[in-house]
């Protein structure tokens, strides 16, 4: 209106301070259906977005993921943010080792006398250990009962498999007390068993 006009207004501002860069702790070579856990160390009121091989995501201080497959083994980041303000990054290279395949078979038994072989292959870089202290890949056993297997990798990932082996009496040897020396065809011969 022709005349000095003057507006005032005021603007609330709120600063958000960034937060810090995270610091990712837990181990970092697991065995398949182990369970992944990772701390991002961040406080209680800052979130935690991670991310990870195959587009893996998560919002959450701590990462837990159950049953972990040798296909999730990689590069795992996490960053913290507050406000919408986003922080460093932090990231760590994790490996998940495949286990040692592992089948004794099937429950056995055998007559007393016949040493019965349990085990399998040996395969380079794997470690064995039997109930009883052996360390080879196979062993003879002459007595009834359940053997256990553990077979370890270079990466310490281990499985185990047990077999029940019976050991039966022999039958008792069959002793001839009478009877006649020779037999022409269609006679008939009888024998008496004790």
């Amino acid at each position: 209106n022709g005349g000095n006009c003057t507006g005032r207004d005021t603007v609330t501002v709120e600063i958000n301070v960034q937060p810090g860069a995270p610091q990712i702790t837990g181990d970092l070579s697991y065995c398949e259906g182990e369970t992944l856990t990772l701390s991002s160390g961040a406080p209680a009121n800052i979130n935690a977005s991670w991310s990870g091989p195959n587009g893996f995501s998560f919002t959450g201080g701590n990462l837990i993921v159950p049953g972990i497959s040798a296909g999730q083994s990689g590069r795992y980041k996490v960053f913290l943010f507050s406000g919408g303000c986003l922080g460093p990054e932090d990231s760590v290279q994790v490996t998940v080792s495949s286990n040692p395949s592992l089948e004794l078979g099937p429950d056995t038994a055998a007559c007393s006398g016949t040493p019965i072989i349990l085990g399998v292959p040996a395969q380079p870089g794997l470690s064995y250990q039997w109930t009883g202290g052996a360390t080879t890949s196979t062993i003879s056993v002459s007595g009834s009962g359940l053997f256990f297997l553990t077979i370890q990798n270079q990466a310490n990932c281990s499985v185990r498999d047990s077999i029940q082996v019976s050991i039966l009496p022999n039958p008792l040897p069959v002793e001839i007390l009478n009877g006649s020396g020779s037999i022409c065809a269609n006679e008939s011969v009888w024998l008496k068993v004790r």
